[in-house]
């Protein structure tokens, strides 16, 4: 086999590669779209969706549906063992507690 022939084919390959890993990158962005258009029917979901740029809301919405998948097959024993026994009752209470402190800046103006 010559010199010629081996770059050739070694150029070949080369687009191959940039050919597949293109078809690859295309088929991953028309997947993250359609995450988008499922999550974007969730009225506060797809509100926040619509605001990001394309390549944030891409990453959100397959975040969320590895989310969902995930949490959708865990048993409530599961989830108190994970969460250190935080039951639902406890995830509720807990919430109540914390979630003044994180719109406080909605409802009350603070000077420095």
């Amino acid at each position: 086999m010559g010199m010629n022939s081996k770059m050739s084919a070694q150029k070949s390959a080369n687009a191959r590669s940039e050919a597949v890993a293109k078809m690859y990158k295309d088929d991953k962005n028309f997947r993250a779209d359609k995450l988008i258009e499922a999550w974007s029917r969730i009225p506060e979901v797809g509100e926040g969706l619509k605001t990001m740029p394309v390549g944030i809301a891409r990453n959100t919405a397959i975040n969320l549906d590895r989310q969902y998948n995930f949490m959708s097959n865990l048993k409530e024993s599961q989830m108190a063992t994970a969460l250190n026994n935080f039951t639902p009752e406890n995830m509720l209470r807990l919430v109540r507690l914390s979630m003044p402190n994180l719109i406080r800046n909605k409802v009350f103006t603070e000077v420095a």
